[in-house]
């Protein structure tokens, strides 16, 4: 049972982890490529931020949450 849990599980959070990183990756390559060095970013931009940083805090913390057993 273990065996199979694993091999369905340890994808699934594959998945996860790198949709996390990628996302993060394009997020800070969009800034540094997007604004000038001053440019403070907008109500929404921040709010954005504020979300995708939320959700890749959850994403990590569920997947170690999985790679504990």
């Amino acid at each position: 049972m273990d065996r199979i849990l694993h091999m369905i599980l340890r994808p699934l959070i594959n998945k996860l982890v790198h949709k996390g990183v990628d996302a993060g990756v394009e997020q800070i390559a969009r800034r540094r490529n997007g604004g000038q060095p001053g440019e403070e970013p907008s109500p929404e931009q921040r709010a954005s931020l504020r979300n995708t940083q939320r959700n890749a805090r959850q994403m990590m913390r569920t997947a170690r949450r999985f790679t504990r057993f």
